[in-house]
């Protein structure tokens, strides 16, 4: 919401779609699906079932989102820079929620957690990756200032994502409790 109302770059497939829409005039939420294919496909292959449910009904639910927030809720118009950092926190919490119980949010996330299970690669690093080959796309259509607002907002995302995960897993280990018995 802070992101596309303020012109910065959005991440994930949803940036590489806004790129896609520019430069081919397909809707966003067109292009959103079309890259998601591969990953379901990816996913049913493994019979990753269970987890491709979550990402599904998150991703969907997204793309439907921002395809109606423009009309529901008025734009948050401030500078860019403020606007990357607060969106950036935002999302970090939010996904570091989400994260923390190993389920996905969508389809790059399946590959993310997947990644993190298998080569130990933090979720919130393999975002910052991904998310910088994506902003690196919105030169085609974004000024120089906005693509380092975005870069910016990036960093702070994947750095709260892993600090959040790694606070939410370090405080959520149930207590154990030691009885005393006595005779």
């Amino acid at each position: 919401m802070l992101l596309t109302q303020n012109k910065l770059s959005p991440t994930g497939f949803g940036g590489f779609a806004v790129t896609l829409n520019y430069l081919t005039g397909l809707s966003p939420q067109l292009w959103m699906v079309i890259l998601a294919v591969p990953v379901v496909i990816w996913a049913l292959c493994k019979k990753n079932y269970v987890k491709l449910f979550y990402a599904a009904v998150s991703y969907f639910s997204f793309t439907a989102f921002t395809a109606l927030v423009p009309y529901i809720i008025p734009a948050v118009k401030m500078a860019a820079l403020p606007a990357s950092i607060i969106s950036a926190v935002i999302m970090g919490i939010a996904c570091s929620f989400i994260f923390v119980l190993d389920v996905p949010n969508g389809p790059e996330s399946l590959a993310g957690l997947e990644i993190q299970t298998r080569k130990g690669l933090p979720i919130g690093a393999f975002f910052f990756i991904l998310n910088t080959a994506v902003i690196l796309t919105s030169f085609v259509y974004a000024d120089y200032k906005t693509v380092i607002c975005s870069f910016i907002g990036n960093a702070v995302c994947s750095a709260v994502t892993d600090a959040s995960v790694a606070f939410l897993r370090k405080n959520s280990k149930p207590k154990s409790s030691k009885k005393t018995v006595t005779a």
